[in-house]
């Protein structure tokens, strides 16, 4: 389960990303474009698609990645993310969270 949660951009607040739900101890990717076109790939789909960023996590014991502070970084600009998770219990070793839209004022 991916989400967003914080504070009004647009007033000059920050605002979390946060994963949950996933493996423990595991890498888990956040893909980052701003292009949402949903592609299937190793039995899910990605959604970012073309990825501009690709940045390694590793989930907490809990299962967790969580990112804080996320301030308007690019007056206009419009991502969207999703993690993609090693997850041997898979069929082809990947889970795949919902992916978010993050809309910067």
């Amino acid at each position: 389960n991916l989400r967003i949660c914080g504070a009004d951009l647009a007033k000059g607040g920050t605002t979390d990303l946060l994963l949950s739900g996933a493996p423990p101890g595991k890498t888990a990717y956040l893909i980052v474009g701003t292009t949402f076109q949903p592609t299937p790939t190793l039995g899910g789909k990605v959604c970012p698609v073309p990825a501009l960023l690709v940045l390694p996590f590793t989930t907490s014991s809990q299962g967790k990645v969580s990112i804080q502070g996320i301030g308007n970084i690019a007056s206009g600009l419009t991502i969207h993310l999703q993690f993609v998770v090693t997850d041997p219990a898979q069929a082809f070793g990947y889970a795949f969270s919902n992916a978010v839209k993050l809309v910067f004022p």
